[in-house]
């Protein structure tokens, strides 16, 4: 893991234990709300508003932490695919005098990894963006909801605008995963032409083996005739 990364895992961790300890703080206020609800039974309009926005704001810090943990699992991604990438490129370096059968193999399953990882980082961008869409569809019918029964107090907030993003974490040398499942494509169609090469070379040689064997047989009978 570079330092960058390092630096951004880092912030993750900070990032989840300050909602932890404000989450912790909410359910406590909830709770006193809640107890204070059930003795006006229900009837006081100020603490209900103030309970249902401790709970959205819950809800939204456990966004926030989903959040965290998508960004956390991109970066063990990017260095999954460091590792592959860093794995391939020795091979792919080898000179072709070198090569084994197995080396060819190895070059294809990497490749394999790499596409599965490059996929796998495409599906976290995309399910991110599903959920940050459904967040806000979210928060704008509760907050009309609480608006139109005059409940919006606006008294708790928490500001999460510092906190680490997916998108913080795209490096600007990166290319689009998109553009790396065409490259990873072109890799793995020139590794599999290469194994496919050396593999008809060696079915040419064997055929060419066992054709020889009988004609030299042959010649031994008609020496023996």
């Amino acid at each position: 893991m570079n330092q960058r990364r390092l630096a951004h895992a880092q912030s993750i961790q900070r990032d989840r234990s300050l909602l932890e300890h404000k989450m912790s703080e909410f359910e406590n206020t909830a709770s006193e709300i809640e107890m204070l609800l059930r003795e006006s039974g229900n009837d006081d309009k100020a603490l209900l508003s103030q309970f249902l926005e401790l709970v959205n704001m819950k809800n939204e810090m456990t966004r926030r932490e989903n959040e965290l943990h998508l960004c956390e699992k991109y970066l063990q991604l990017m260095d999954e695919q460091d590792q592959i990438e860093r794995d391939l490129r020795y091979l792919l370096e080898m000179k072709e005098s070198e090569k084994l059968e197995q080396d060819y193999l190895e070059e294809e399953e990497l490749i394999l990894k790499k596409f599965d990882v490059v996929n796998r980082r495409d599906y976290l961008l995309t399910q991110l963006d599903e959920n940050k869409r459904r967040e806000e569809e979210e928060n704008q019918q509760i907050e009309e909801m609480l608006v139109s029964k005059g409940m919006s107090s606006k008294q708790y907030s928490y500001n999460t605008e510092t906190f680490l993003t997916i998108e913080s974490l795209l490096e600007p040398d990166d290319e689009k995963p998109d553009d790396e499942v065409e490259d990873t494509l072109e890799m793995f169609e020139q590794t599999t032409a290469q194994v496919q090469r050396r593999q008809k070379k060696g079915s040419q040689r064997q055929r060419r083996r066992q054709c020889d064997i009988p004609f030299l047989q042959q010649n031994e009978l008609i020496q023996l005739i």
